[in-house]
């Protein structure tokens, strides 16, 4: 039998946007620790922070700006 949880209408407690920001800057900071906080890491987990921090406070970040 399948799970009870599927089919249900329940609304989501946090977008799933602002978890997909989150997790993503989870995985910058996990990367930048599994390499030992070179410098490139250091920057890479600086920008994803950067990034999701504006995404969740509202901002509207254009891509051609969050990129290289």
């Amino acid at each position: 039998m399948g799970s009870g949880l599927i089919g249900r209408d329940w609304p989501l407690r946090v977008p799933a946007q602002i978890v997909a920001v989150a997790c993503g800057a989870l995985f910058a900071a996990l990367h930048a620790t599994l390499v030992g906080f070179n410098v490139p890491a250091q920057r890479a987990l600086w920008m994803a922070s950067v990034v999701a921090l504006a995404f969740v406070m509202g901002r509207n970040v254009a891509r051609s700006d969050s990129c290289c």
